[in-house]
């Protein structure tokens, strides 16, 4: 797992997956797209798992958050080019109530979405 937790990088999940597509989900909090979300992950490489496994966008975490609000939590990471729009509108149409849940930090993606028109306006 340390190979896949401290590289995110895209190559290196299409291996793992290539070789053990259930490790994406088989670890020891089913978390590690929350992981990832909330890294310095690029986009892209959080599309490819999304598409592989869309399961892991609905598990919640300790808190109730979902791995979208951990994306938007840290957008300021994430580069909003057209890769991270994209990836923002899967994730939300993959967990659509996550417009309306709040998440730990006291406001839901459609909330957010208002606030951060200049972000949000393509993606959502």
């Amino acid at each position: 797992w340390a190979i896949v937790l401290y590289n995110f990088e895209l190559e290196t999940i299409e291996e793992v997956y290539d070789l053990y597509p259930e490790a994406l989900l088989e670890n020891p909090e089913k978390l590690l797209f929350h992981k990832m979300c909330k890294s310095e992950c690029e986009a892209k490489t959080i599309a490819f798992v999304f598409e592989m496994l869309p399961e892991a966008a609905r598990f919640k975490d300790d808190k109730g958050d979902l791995p979208v609000h951990h994306f938007i939590c840290n957008f300021q990471r994430h580069s909003f080019d057209e890769e991270g729009k994209r990836t923002l509108y899967k994730l939300t149409l993959g967990v659509p109530e996550a417009f309306s849940e709040q998440c730990s930090k006291g406001f839901s993606l459609l909330e957010f979405a208002i606030a951060h028109n200049d972000i949000c306006d393509d993606a959502l």
